[in-house]
């Protein structure tokens, strides 16, 4: 299956008739790729079923257009008028483009010490400080809608029979982006006239493809396990959380500037303390609070402090759930990032009831990943988590985590002996032996 995916995606990065933001859709992709119909949400359903009646009507290029064009307006409205002035914006020379994504405010404060050159914030989900420039020129947006929308259904057409073959859903997918595409292509070329000299993104969205487009240097910064679903365009730097994300992309990407992150390395502490770390228990926060007291009632736990770490944006009312349903906790400083967390606590066990980042993090630092889904039931992981279940998501989840309770006895045993402990670890971290 993770065959079947990543080579229908090398298909789709591969073709040069198309461009890349018009297939961006995770959803549609993902379904394409094993042959199955596209789960949308009820305001893409009524996209789908009017293009295909566009479609049928010869109209779906106009159909794109008009979309866009909706798109479009409604995000120039959004974009105030301009806010700082020329002298003001020609300080700067570097953007970090934030996308409300919890890890957010720690990979924006590692950037910034990446060098000495000013650096402007800016959000494209909520136009925080997208105004700093000004809005683009209406006329502009128009004309690039018009130049990127007549001629599409040709093209998509005239595509290889396994893009072509899911014309509706790729022609809806790209009614959805041309909008914001066409508004950040114009807003882009604004912004080049400013010498900015690197923009940072940490979401591989729209408005990626629109800065490349324009000849801006771009990078990425990866902030959460990436699906091989993601479309990745041409970026000049990419940087991953995972040695095995890294290989990845190097394999099937060449040319790319790949790089991992950077290691623990010299922090890190082979000894634990008796510490179990629970990351996010506010996500799906009934049943997580269910499956975590069933495993501090466990043998095991018993001997082990517990820290509570939530996403960095959790709310007061689910706090308090928490609070009172695990008394005897320690509730994690959210001001500091996970791995400083885990350097602070230097836990044995991290564990969580969802695939995160968090998980492949804990790996490196030498913590013992537990897992509370069943990697066994396949229902659970295409209910839960469609469609970045374990077949999706590059990082090979259920050969690095350990799953509770099905591995109850292994993760028992590596709490109480350290040679056990270090074995386990050394398991997880042997080499994957495939070709992606």
């Amino acid at each position: 299956m993770q065959k079947q995916i990543s080579n229908f995606v090398l298909q789709l990065q591969s073709q040069k008739r198309l461009p890349l933001w018009a297939l961006a859709n995770e959803v549609v992709i993902y379904a394409a790729a094993i042959n199955e119909k596209p789960t949308f949400g009820p305001r893409t359903r009524r996209l789908h079923r009017l293009m295909r009646i566009a479609y049928k009507l010869k109209m779906s290029d106009m159909l794109i257009f008009g979309v866009g064009l909706g798109r479009a307006f409604s995000t120039w409205r959004a974009c105030k008028k301009k806010s700082m002035s020329d002298e003001d914006l020609g300080r700067y020379h570097r953007i970090f483009v934030g996308s409300s994504v919890s890890s957010e405010q720690y990979l924006h404060a590692d950037y910034v010490k990446q060098s000495i050159l000013p650096l402007l914030k800016l959000n494209n989900n909520t136009f925080e400080g997208v105004s700093a420039f000004g809005k683009p020129r209406l006329k502009d947006v128009f004309m690039m809608l018009v130049r990127q929308a007549i001629g599409f259904t040709a093209k998509l057409k005239s595509a290889e029979s396994e893009i072509n073959g899911n014309t509706i859903d790729f022609l809806t997918t790209c009614a959805a982006n041309i909008g914001s595409y066409a508004f950040y292509r114009i807003y882009w070329r604004k912004v080049k006239a400013y010498n900015i000299e690197e923009v940072a993104f940490i979401a591989l969205d729209v408005p990626v493809f629109a800065c490349i487009d324009e000849g801006i240097k771009t990078v990425y910064l990866q902030h959460g396990l990436l699906a091989r679903t993601v479309l990745i365009p041409r970026l000049d730097h990419m940087y991953t959380l995972t040695d095995d994300e890294e290989s990845y992309f190097k394999e099937k990407f060449k040319g790319f500037k790949v790089t991992r992150v950077r290691k623990p390395g010299e922090r890190l502490r082979q000894i634990k303390q008796d510490v179990i770390m629970l990351l996010s228990p506010d996500f799906m926060l009934e049943e997580s609070v269910s499956i975590i007291k069933k495993l501090l009632k466990q043998t095991m736990c018993k001997s082990l402090k517990v820290v509570i770490r939530p996403r960095p944006r959790v709310t007061p009312e689910d706090l308090e759930v928490l609070l009172q349903a695990f008394p005897n906790t320690v509730m994690d400083d959210l001001s500091i990032s996970l791995s400083a967390s885990i350097e602070k606590w230097n836990p044995k066990v991290i564990a969580a009831n969802c695939i995160t980042t968090g998980l492949a993090t804990a790996l490196d630092y030498a913590c013992l990943p537990v897992c509370f889904f069943n990697p066994d039931i396949e229902s659970v992981w295409v209910k839960e988590i469609y469609p970045h279940n374990w077949w999706n998501v590059i990082y090979p989840m259920r050969s690095r985590t350990l799953f509770w309770p099905r591995d109850d006895k292994l993760i028992a045993e590596a709490i109480v002996s350290q040679s056990a402990y270090e074995a386990q670890l050394e398991a997880l971290r042997k080499p994957i032996d495939e070709k992606f």
